[in-house]
């Protein structure tokens, strides 16, 4: 096993923890729950992404172009203006400004 989490530390070690400690111990849980059932998988990086698949998200993150405007972004999500916010790395009523200026 150790030498499956050696393989995968690049992952592990470039995923943000937006969560922090708590998102750390959701993910190891639910790593130790599928060792449990699985105890000897081969565990390489592909196997890790398909147990945490914060990972794989994590792997080509999509940054926004600073040149998109509100309502291109606001396109890109279909309207959803919850969406469009988070990707953008915005509260929704700042949001909503830049969708009036």
């Amino acid at each position: 096993m150790r030498a499956g989490l050696a393989q995968s530390a690049g992952a592990l070690l470039h995923y943000q923890w937006p969560g922090n400690i708590r998102e750390l111990r959701n993910m190891m849980e639910r790593l130790a729950l599928f060792l449990s059932v699985e105890p000897m998988p081969q565990l390489n990086e592909h196997l890790l992404q398909q147990i945490l698949p914060e990972l794989a998200e994590n792997e080509s993150p999509s940054y926004p172009s600073p040149s998109a405007t509100p309502q291109q972004v606001l396109a890109q999500f279909n309207g959803d203006k919850r969406a469009a916010a988070r990707y953008l790395g915005v509260s929704r009523t700042t949001f909503w400004r830049r969708l009036k200026e």
